[in-house]
């Protein structure tokens, strides 16, 4: 049993990690996309600006870093709520 506990933590952490990423990822690539529409290159260009200080500022200044705790922090919670539900679910009922 505990190679099942141990083999879904490990599918939590993976995905509680590549959430954010994924979700960076297609923010950045949908505000570049909206700079092909003529008249709205401003927008994109602002939207970029604003994604990348929100990245520096988890970051230190550096907006990778950034990615990098944000993703560290969602893979951790991801793992303490599917140990917490593994823990409560084990527990017989009263």
């Amino acid at each position: 049993m505990s190679l099942y506990i141990l083999r879904s933590l490990c599918i939590t952490g993976i995905a509680g990690v590549l959430a954010p990423i994924v979700f960076i990822g297609v923010i950045l690539v949908l505000v570049m996309l909206v700079g092909y529409v003529p008249g709205l290159t401003e927008l994109s260009s602002d939207g970029r600006t604003h994604v990348v200080h929100f990245l520096r500022v988890f970051g230190s200044g550096n907006s990778l870093q950034g990615v990098g705790i944000l993703a560290a922090v969602s893979g951790s919670v991801a793992v303490l709520f599917d140990t917490y539900t593994l823990l409560a679910s084990s527990k017989p009922a009263r």
